[in-house]
């Protein structure tokens, strides 16, 4: 007989599970020698399982999950996404609760002042270009209170957010838009005052479209939306979990995070300066002379920032493409790979050649 409750509390327990997992874009499941281990560092519930090989997939103890979102912020490949409360839906709540005069007011979950509170579940999900994106929406004075970490499950939300904070804090003097922008921390906020404020945009809902069926098609219609309906109640049933093991992939793909960033970055004026140092947004590699040619480096690159031309004489670098996985220099089993200091910003969307095929075998 079935138990009407435990099926209920079941439909309901995954229907609450908000993240997805998909083993194919992480570094270690692409790369044995991979040493990014950002995901399980910072999820301080130890909920994030990580295979020891390639081809070992992620796995979430469901149990220990709080939600949080912080393995999707510091993942620089995609490996993790919200499935309910998407990015998207973030990003337009937040938006929706930009005052008149630009201010907006951002709490972490366990913080509880005032009336008009805005929720986000931690600070450590907000990453820098949701502040910029903010900005462009505008957004002209943004306070960010937090709660004292030590005591929250969550725990390294500052530390993730500070990081923003300092990304955001180089690009005030990169691009004109952002000169003058003033960073205040205390000890239970910060806040961000940009030089100015743009128009506020304006969230459209979205109209949800009737659909009409005519009296030949009504069985044909409720019949499908019968097998629709079961699929869904499935899905929650059976959560969405990743097999032991998978056959790695080798295909390129731009992570939504950059795509993003890059969007964002387009808007913000004129360059200040030629250069910028790296990290996690900006990114130069260099090749030695002596290099073999094995291409290695472009095989595992999961982006496509690192490219061997079709007639193979050519290894490219394209530093818009670039997301800081670091995967590259394992990759290279000859050691002939390094990340420079700094990005000459007019090379920023270019394919730069790193080295030919003809000076490998000249040397």
């Amino acid at each position: 007989m079935i138990d009407r409750l435990g099926f209920a509390n079941k439909i309901f327990e995954n229907m609450s599970r908000s993240l997805e997992v998909n083993s194919l874009r992480c570094t270690r499941v692409r790369h044995k020698s991979s040493d990014c281990t950002l995901c399980h560092m910072y999820c301080a519930t130890d909920a994030i399982k990580m295979g020891e090989r390639p081809g070992m997939t992620i796995k979430i103890d469901r149990d220990k999950c709080t939600d949080c979102g912080i393995c999707v912020n510091v993942c620089p490949t995609d490996s993790y996404r919200f499935l309910v409360n998407t990015h998207k839906d973030m990003m337009t709540y937040l938006i929706k609760n930009i005052r008149k005069n630009g201010s907006l007011h951002i709490y972490c979950s366990d913080r509880v002042e005032s009336d008009d509170n805005v929720f986000v579940n931690c600070i450590g999900i907000l990453e820098m270009t949701d502040l910029l994106m903010l900005y462009l929406s505008g957004a002209s004075k943004i306070t960010i209170r937090y709660s004292d970490c030590e005591e929250c499950v969550i725990k390294n939300g500052y530390k993730i957010f500070s990081e923003s904070i300092k990304n955001l804090e180089m690009l005030t003097g990169v691009f004109s838009s952002l000169v003058g922008t003033e960073i205040i921390k205390t000890s239970s906020e910060i806040v961000i005052q940009f030089p100015k404020q743009f128009d506020i945009v304006e969230i459209k809902e979205e109209v949800k479209v009737e659909e009409v069926v005519d009296r030949r098609g009504m069985f044909s219609f409720y019949k499908n939306r019968g097998v629709d309906s079961a699929k869904s109640v499935a899905t929650y049933l059976i959560p969405r979990e990743e097999p032991d093991r998978v056959l790695v992939s080798f295909e390129t793909y731009q992570p939504n995070s950059r795509a993003r960033f890059l969007d964002t970055i387009m808007k913000l004026g004129d360059l200040l300066v030629d250069t910028v140092p790296t990290g996690r947004y900006f990114n130069m590699i260099e090749i030695d002379s002596d290099c073999v040619y094995c291409s290695m480096c472009a095989k595992f690159c999961p982006t496509g920032a690192l490219t061997i031309d079709e007639d193979r004489t050519e290894l490219r670098f394209n530093p818009s493409k670039c997301v800081s996985c670091y995967l590259c220099q394992p990759a290279c089993y000859h050691n002939k790979l390094r990340y420079k200091a700094e990005l000459n910003l007019e090379l920023f969307f270019d394919n730069i050649i790193l080295i030919s095929k003809e000076e490998c075998i000249d040397e």
